[in-house]
């Protein structure tokens, strides 16, 4: 919501007026990152062996064996297999959408290439890539 919205002289002989406003925004809460299962780390002899310790011979009807076979096989998960939280730079800034995101690579990508080269045609793509 914009609010006290203002307009200003320009600055020195500059014919462009100023305008100051309060903006407050608000975004979505974002989910904390949630601990991610690293399966290729898993210590799956372990696991194997705590299972085939388990008597899977028993009477059961088709609901309870599947509630029973699931509780088991997610607690040797818990058990055996890692987890890990999102790392901090994998993380992306809220208020960027996909394309500003694609647009910021790109030239920041062109940027680079301008200073590794060097090159009158890098740097006119560099100063002509959209930013945002």
């Amino acid at each position: 919501m914009v609010s006290n919205m203002e307009y200003h002289a320009g600055l020195g002989l500059s014919d462009h007026a100023i305008s100051t406003c309060n903006l407050q925004i608000s975004s979505k809460n974002q989910k904390k990152a949630e601990p991610r299962f690293q399966y290729h780390k898993g210590d799956y002899k372990k696991m194997n062996q705590n299972l085939l310790e388990i008597d899977w011979e028993t009477d059961l009807n088709t609901e309870d064996a599947w509630t029973f076979f699931s509780s088991m096989l997610n607690d040797q998960i818990r058990k055996y297999i890692p987890t890990s939280a999102l790392s901090k730079d994998k993380r992306r800034i809220i208020c960027l959408t996909m394309e500003a995101i694609a647009k910021h690579k790109r030239k920041q990508q062109t940027s680079k290439r301008y200073r590794l080269t060097g090159d009158r045609f890098d740097y006119i793509r560099a100063t002509t890539t959209e930013k945002k």
